[in-house]
């Protein structure tokens, strides 16, 4: 309150007043960075959150953005991973996280990621089950998903295992290495399930923070051997479920 005692008092007013005030503040602030780049105090930055939680009007795909980059400013990253008000920060963003759709519930997942904070789920959820959801967005749900998630997600993951949509092409050793979204479906299990990657092929994959693994890094370089690893889950998935129990439960995750 004390660095944007205007603007709240005019965010007050809420529903559309609210979102005309707060995306004029955003607006004015993100000019500051680009012009000056003059970082703007913590409480600017808390305080737009806080009208952008509280505001009954979604925000426009501009100002949700430009919103984002201020969690990525050194002030911020420094008050939510040590500063004095960290739980109260973190509870902030937490909240501006788990309200995001489409393209703003990507973002969310991106930064969740980054901070180590498990809001990410919800959103990664929405994205999963939207079929209207690109590819790239929905690599990172799985991935977030994997990080964050358990076994009670595993239903959600293997609902991606017929998706084939292409994420993307690298080459290994003058080997093409194709992935597509049910490969990264496979490897988010993987890990889930406490399993070796290698033992589905999964040889080139990277792993990589705060990331968990690269995505496109969980490809084939055939179909022979994607349909081998998916042959091999479903193996594992039914001998657990005749079990009654998911096996190697208590092993740990694979180096």
């Amino acid at each position: 309150y004390r660095a944007e005692s205007d603007f709240l008092a005019a965010a007050s007013k809420g529903g559309r007043q609210a979102a005309e005030a707060l995306a004029t503040r955003v607006g004015e602030i993100q000019n500051m960075l680009q012009m000056h780049s003059t970082e703007p105090p913590i409480g600017s930055i808390l305080a737009i959150l806080f009208v952008a939680v509280e505001s009954a009007s979604d925000n426009n795909q501009g100002t949700a953005q430009n919103i984002f980059n201020l969690c990525y400013q050194q002030s911020f990253r420094a008050a939510i991973t040590g500063g004095p008000h960290r739980d109260s920060v973190r509870k902030l963003l937490g909240a501006w996280i788990r309200r995001g759709e489409d393209f703003q519930a990507y973002q969310g997942i991106m930064l969740a990621m980054q901070y180590e904070m498990k809001d990410a789920l919800p959103p990664a959820e929405r994205l999963l089950k939207n079929a209207n959801i690109q590819g790239h967005m929905k690599q990172y749900a799985l991935v977030a998903i994997a990080k964050f998630g358990d076994e009670s997600h595993l239903p959600l993951l293997e609902g991606a295992l017929s998706d084939d949509k292409p994420i993307g092409t690298w080459q290994v050793n003058n080997v093409n290495i194709n992935t597509q979204l049910r490969d990264v479906a496979l490897a988010s299990l993987v890990h889930i399930t406490k399993q070796d990657f290698k033992a589905y092929g999964f040889d080139r994959i990277q792993l990589t923070q705060p990331y968990l693994f690269n995505p496109i890094t969980a490809g084939f370089a055939d179909n022979t051997q994607r349909t081998k690893a998916l042959d091999k889950w479903k193996t594992y998935r039914s001998q657990a479920k005749n079990a009654g129990a998911e096996p190697n439960a208590g092993a740990k995750p694979a180096p």
